[in-house]
């Protein structure tokens, strides 16, 4: 073989192999979002798996509800009938109790749960005002009724639990974009809700829906809370 000969297939050689590359990089990248996807795919079953035991021990906590109004409906079970009917229209009715909250939250979050809180700018943020937080209400109470619902589960119900309190309440509670954000050891600061513009009657479908002669809430959906 002459010279050129080799020359010319070493150069094909060379093309080929950068070909290759190209080829293999192709599969590489496409096995990354095939991972990804994975991932995703998994903690969506997660996060079904999580909701359905929520479901099933709420449910049965309601049952244990309903029996005990039973119960308290029944001749000389009056006073203890109403003391549980007071209870669920307290949280039904008029938002979150906070008599039952804060002492909560002190006893399961604020004095268990432990985390490196930067003196400066970072993550984890955390609000030692939290009451002052409409979503930092909310989640909490999420929090706690998961709680209610899954400590008498018995089994991995308070794993169940502990996982959705991290992702699902203190993660997004003490990101850098979430209500705590501004706040730190020496300050608080209350973030504005997102807002909402009421849509125009087109958007109905009817020239004239009901929700069109409703003025917008201007407050909290949340009652305002005070401090413990």
């Amino acid at each position: 073989m002459t010279p050129d000969g080799q020359e010319s297939t070493i150069e094909q050689l060379r093309e080929e192999m950068a070909l290759l590359r190209g080829e293999l990089d192709q599969v590489t990248a496409q096995l990354n979002r095939v991972d990804a996807r994975t991932n995703i795919h998994g903690q969506a079953i997660d996060d079904i798996e999580t909701t359905a035991r929520l479901a099933s021990a709420a449910a049965e906590q309601a049952r244990a509800a309903a029996d005990q109004a039973t119960i308290g409906d029944a001749p000389g079970a009056e006073h203890a009938g109403g003391t549980a009917n007071g209870t669920t229209e307290v949280q039904a009715g008029h938002g979150v109790d906070m008599t039952t909250l804060v002492p909560w939250v002190e006893n399961n979050i604020t004095t268990l749960i432990a985390r490196k809180v930067p003196t400066t700018d970072g993550a984890p943020k955390w609000c030692q005002c939290w009451w002052d937080h409409a979503e930092g209400i909310a989640r909490l109470e999420a929090a706690r009724q998961a709680w209610v619902a899954l400590c008498g589960a018995g089994g991995t119900g308070l794993v169940t639990y502990f996982d959705y309190l991290d992702r699902v309440v203190l993660a997004p509670l003490t990101s850098e974009t979430g209500p705590f954000a501004r706040c730190g050891p020496r300050q608080h600061t209350v973030e504005r809700p997102l807002g909402h513009t009421p849509p125009p009657p087109e958007v109905y479908g009817d020239p004239t829906p009901a929700a069109t002669h409703i003025a917008p809430a201007t407050s909290s959906p949340l009652p305002s809370a005070t401090g413990p």
